[in-house]
């Protein structure tokens, strides 16, 4: 006789695994049957869980199930990022790596502990590096002459090497960003004082500087902060053990130690000072850092170009998100986000946000096997698209983005999206300004203008853009088989690419349809460019070159600049 379905639960307490969390959210856990249980092939347990919460287990096999029950298997890697987040300026948030910058046996990383660095040189083991220019190998170098450290500066977090061991993002504080996570951002009360910024400390019995996250609620158990936010106060203010800091770090607090420095190959005041470059240069020879010592801390100090400070990296502070659902939520809260994994959409994404949002691909893909839009962005909205690939989508004029407000493409793929009825942008849909560079329009269609963009009334900025075979399935060229161009205030579009866009499916060649002839116009140094505009618009003129700037560092300032060459 078939046994009925039984069902058990039980709480994991397994060791998490990095599939997500993300600042103070729970951990998550991957739930998986284990090799050599009988009858595996009947159990159905979830993929995975957040800490914390019941699972259940279903089985629907023949056999009396005894007993279930949870294995750890394995540690968690620590996330090279820290849950804090810490304002830098009034537009910019960052969260801070997991530890100082290491280099050693040829190998970027950060130090697994926050209170960890190096306290002796070693040509193999670097952690005290001078001041990164052109001129340098990121600072790795014991020359005490200024004149081998001349240049403009290289960021650490801009090296290939780093950014595959570590990731992309990462970039050193600027003086100011500095000067202002100390002096000027809004934090919580820590301690009875208001505006908890910092306070000295040692951690481990290791000398060094805590920072305390803009929101942030004091661990129970751990001994309240004291001396917060006094420059004068010494480390013995408040001592913290590897237990205490883990709960501290947990809550978002970032440890600076007081690694000292070097000159030559010789490491100086190692257990005594606080020198962290910024990536500001304060003269030919010197560079400004954030200093602290024993009984004062200053936020913008300069020295010497071939002294060997410490590097704490950090990266712009994202929503790391693994799910469709936990995209939509973070998007709908107002939070930037970076996506982990690729998602497959379900449903529509309506930013209606009067704030700017950043959403970073980091070189994933959405997709969908609906025939739905992925994102509509209102007239409020601003959105930055980054290393982002969309494809797949069906729907309305737009399925990819329909936009009114204001959108940054950079580094993004579009392919393979179509209207579903007789309008046009079989990508994107386009009345606000749309900003794009180094991006790429494949295997888009629509029925009406532009085959991957239809400009309609809106402004067009696209600098060292691709577009590759796209159509429009209407017999009109002056429709655009790449884009569509419906009026607007201004259309620049500089060094583009054009090959295989057609008009009429593949009744002939059209990159560039103009419908109606936008206010301000520049077409310069595209190849491959074939455009066709309606008899009574007239000739549409190109130029040979030009070069162009998008600057989108300030989402409530973008500039483009274009220059005639």
């Amino acid at each position: 006789m078939r046994m009925k379905q039984k069902l058990f639960s039980m709480l994991v307490l397994l060791a998490a695994v990095a599939t997500g969390a993300w600042a103070q959210e729970p951990a998550t856990y991957k739930i998986t049957v284990a090799e050599g249980t009988e009858d595996a092939g009947n159990w159905n347990v979830p993929a995975e869980a957040a800490e914390g919460s019941p699972v259940t287990a279903t089985y629907s096999g023949e056999k009396k199930v005894k007993s279930v029950k949870a294995v750890k298997k394995g540690a968690a890697p620590k996330p090279d990022f820290l849950a804090g987040v810490f304002s830098v300026s009034s537009t910019k948030k960052v969260n801070f790596s997991k530890g100082n910058l290491s280099y050693a046996s040829s190998k970027w990383s950060f130090f697994d502990n926050q209170y960890d660095y190096y306290a002796s040189y070693s040509a193999d083991a670097w952690d005290h590096f001078g001041w990164s220019t052109s001129a340098t190998t990121y600072g790795m170098n014991t020359s005490t002459d200024n004149a081998n450290y001349s240049g403009n500066f290289v960021d650490w977090g801009s090296n290939s090497d780093l950014q595959t061991a570590l990731g992309t993002g990462w970039f050193t504080l600027s003086s100011a960003e500095w000067e202002y996570l100390f002096n000027t951002r809004s934090a919580s009360t820590v301690g009875g004082t208001d505006n908890g910024r910092y306070a000295k400390a040692k951690v481990n019995d290791v000398q060094g500087l805590i920072l305390f996250p803009d929101t942030y609620t004091h661990p129970d158990g751990v001994t309240a902060p004291t001396n917060v936010n006094t420059t004068g106060a010494s480390f013995d203010s408040n001592t913290y053990t590897v237990a205490d800091w883990t709960k501290m770090e947990s809550a978002g607090c970032v440890f600076l130690p007081a690694a000292g420095s070097r000159n030559g190959s010789m490491v100086n005041n190692s257990g005594l000072y606080c020198y962290y470059w910024s990536a500001t240069p304060e003269s030919e020879v010197g560079a400004l850092n954030m200093f602290v010592g024993p009984t004062f801390m200053t936020p913008v100090s300069k020295n010497s170009r071939n002294i060997g400070f410490s590097v704490r990296l950090v990266a712009p502070s994202f929503t790391r998100v693994t799910t469709f659902s936990e995209l939509q939520t973070a998007l709908s809260a107002g939070k930037d986000v970076k996506l982990m994994n690729d998602i497959v959409c379900t449903a529509e994404i309506e930013i209606t946000s009067e704030g700017a949002l950043t959403i970073d691909g980091n070189g994933k893909t959405l997709s969908t096997t609906s025939a739905i839009r992925t994102f509509t962005v209102k007239s409020s909205a601003t959105v930055a698209f980054k290393n982002l690939t969309l494809t797949g989508f069906v729907n309305g004029g737009g399925p990819a983005i329909n936009n009114s407000g204001t959108i940054v493409l950079d580094g993004c793929t579009i392919s393979n999206c179509h209207v579903n009825n007789s309008n046009g942008g079989g990508a994107i849909e386009s009345s606000g300004k749309l900003y794009a560079i180094n991006t790429t329009f494949s295997g888009n269609y629509s029925g009406e203008i532009g085959g991957a963009i239809n400009n309609s009334w809106g402004s067009l900025y696209m600098s060292g853009c691709t577009f590759t075979n796209n159509y429009t399935t209407s017999s009109n060229a002056f429709y655009g088989g790449a884009i569509g161009i419906n009026r607007g205030s201004e259309v620049r579009l500089i060094n583009c690419s054009f090959s295989g866009n057609k008009y009429g499916t593949n009744t002939g060649t059209n990159d560039i349809g103009v419908y109606n002839k936008p206010t301000n116009y520049t077409i310069a140094g595209c190849t491959g460019v074939t455009i066709a505009s309606r008899a009574d618009v007239g000739d549409i003129t190109t130029n040979a070159s030009g070069t162009a700037t998008l600057d989108y560092s300030d989402l409530s300032n973008i500039s483009f600049t274009y220059t005639a060459q």
